[in-house]
């Protein structure tokens, strides 16, 4: 491939992406991961090219999104609403009661050095509320996926919050879609 052919072609800056070595790579992490409970995702905060997340939600992977505007693009882009991990780091005590009370059928906490009232709240709610140490984002996010026995799983650090108008737009979705909450 001539890039310069290409950037002279197209201008510059030029975003040149192999589809095939995607579906490649990702279809040996999938074969990784066969067997086990287990979802690939990948962080649209990495490039939020809609081609991109949507080449590989055509393989099968579903989508990390750190914001509402990233959930957005991974919708949009054609990602099954129950692919999406939202997550993210500081929630209010309103908004983590109104996120447990209003949207889940399911609630797991997984907890490490809160020095809020999380696990307090939460335990109000379910009894799934485990108190870790942490080693990273990663391996966080797979205890809580350890633990859970729903389809869906809304993942959400301590600076996230589930609006009323993301609520809303998750109802819609899963409607649109002719999922159950």
């Amino acid at each position: 491939m001539n890039f310069k052919q290409l950037a002279d072609r197209y201008s510059t800056p030029l975003y040149v992406y192999d589809f095939d070595y995607m579906k490649q790579e990702y279809q040996k992490l999938k074969e990784a991961f066969s067997g086990r409970k287990s979802i690939i995702a990948y962080a649209v905060k990495s490039n939020s090219n809609l081609s991109v997340i949507k080449h590989l939600g055509d393989q099968g992977a579903g989508a990390d999104c750190v914001s509402i505007g990233e959930v957005r693009r991974a919708l949009l882009a054609g990602i099954p609403p129950y692919k999406i991990i939202f997550s993210g780091v500081g929630k209010t005590d309103d908004e983590i009661k109104n996120a447990v009370k209003e949207l889940l059928d399911e609630i797991v906490i997984v907890d490490s050095c809160s020095i809020d009232n999380t696990v307090e709240i939460c335990k109000k709610y379910t009894d799934k509320v485990f108190v870790t140490d942490w080693p990273g984002f990663g391996p966080q996010k797979n205890r809580a996926l350890a633990h859970a026995t729903c389809d869906w799983v809304l993942s959400i650090d301590a600076d996230e919050c589930v609006t009323p108008e993301l609520k809303e737009e998750i109802q819609r979705v899963v409607s649109d879609n002719n999922f159950e909450i």
